[in-house]
């Protein structure tokens, strides 16, 4: 499965049954003033005034969510987004219940109860260039009763909070929401960053829709350029983006310290932040598995300043990557808790990533004696 659409699952549909229990999308999403009055029974259908408009099903997933209530969560989407998000979590728990093993025997009986088989991919047997929906129902296609099996994952997600991405994020206002026939959209803000949100009016009722079909442009577009000055920049071929935003850390490079900077065009937003820190407080990791949203270039320098690892990622259809640490043009000196300097990369024969940046940031730091969050998210093979 192309991975820009696993971010797009992951970033998105895990979304709905998140964290939007999290206060502060009941208070602050617009709603109709009969929105609020979520069906005290799990997995009950939405009465007429809980699914009149968008703004509407918004408070009641976020009603329902902060209940612990993904059965009903479930419902409220749309058969083809309770079929993507059914993928998305398999794909997922497959592989995980598949790497770490005996620590997941829970995960791996709600599977086995769904008719998932965890032990082996199963084969799909789909004609060459099958499309995401055909991919995404052949994954689901053991899944008798969707609901069920999300609210169980749902469940089980809440309880254990180290496996899929590092947990749901938590939604927030609810804005910008457009109506065109039976379909809207809007943006909801997130312990993530924004989010885009998508509905569909299904036999006159308004449900959920997973996005699946979100381009680079999309997602830009959430965070537009407001002009200010940029660190630098990241090229590749015809696509160059601004990197606005620059965050260093102690870490390792072959069991030698060493200093990474990672220059975004986006914030490290609280949950990722979060993320981050737990991730320094593990000696055998100290941020190596993190992985920054959206483009980037990631600098791993020894304690003098000199480059030991680059890796560049810049989304231009699908992710494309590259892992040298030759041909960078480098001026930085690590002083003291700071890291500060010049950095660039011509274009090569043999690759096609341009890159220019100049920065001054702060050392983060972390109090490594302090035990990271039980449930952590293991690392990522």
């Amino acid at each position: 499965m192309p991975r820009l659409l696993l971010s797009t699952l992951f970033s998105f549909a895990l979304s709905t049954l998140s964290g939007c229990a999290d206060r502060s999308a009941t208070e602050n999403a617009p709603t109709s003033s009969t929105a609020a009055t979520t069906s005290t029974k799990k997995g009950a259908p939405l009465s007429d005034q809980q699914s009149n408009t968008p703004q509407a099903v918004y408070a009641a997933v976020a009603k329902a969510a902060n209940n612990k209530d993904y059965k009903t969560v479930a419902t409220l989407l749309t058969k083809d987004s309770q079929i993507a998000m059914a993928a998305g979590m398999i794909f997922l728990a497959e592989s995980e219940a598949t790497s770490y093993g005996s620590d997941l025997n829970e995960l791996k009986e709600l599977l086995g109860r769904h008719g998932i088989n965890h032990t082996s991919t199963r084969p799909l047997n789909l004609p060459p260039g099958a499309s995401q929906k055909t991919v995404m129902e052949a994954i689901a296609k053991p899944v008798k009763d969707l609901p069920a099996f999300l609210g169980e994952m749902g469940a089980w997600k809440a309880k254990n909070g180290h496996a899929f991405v590092g947990g749901f994020p938590e939604l927030r206002e609810l804005s910008k929401v457009t109506i065109d026939g039976d379909s809207a959209k809007g943006v909801c803000q997130s312990n993530m960053g924004p989010q885009l949100i998508a509905f569909r009016k299904v036999n006159g009722a308004w449900k959920f829709h997973t996005p699946t079909d979100v381009s680079p442009s999309d997602l830009e577009a959430l965070e537009p350029d407001d002009g200010t000055p940029a660190l630098g920049t990241l090229s590749s071929d015809d696509k160059e983006v601004k990197l606005r935003h620059a965050t260093a850390y102690e870490s390792k490079f072959l069991d030698e310290p060493c200093v990474t900077v990672l220059l975004t065009q986006y914030p490290i937003y609280d949950r990722d932040m979060n993320e981050l820190k737990d991730k320094l407080r593990d000696s055998d990791d100290l941020g190596a598995s993190f992985n920054a949203r959206g483009p980037h270039m990631r600098l791993i320098l020894d304690t003098k300043g000199k480059l030991r690892s680059m890796f560049a990622w810049i989304v231009n259809g699908y992710e494309e990557m590259d892992n040298k640490s030759d041909g960078i043009d480098l001026d930085v000196k690590v002083e003291g808790n700071r890291v500060h300097g010049t950095a660039g990369l011509a274009p090569k024969e043999d690759s096609k990533y341009r890159f220019q940046a100049k920065f001054d940031v702060e050392i983060l730091q972390v109090d490594r004696a302090q035990v990271a969050a039980p449930q952590q998210a293991p690392k990522r093979p």
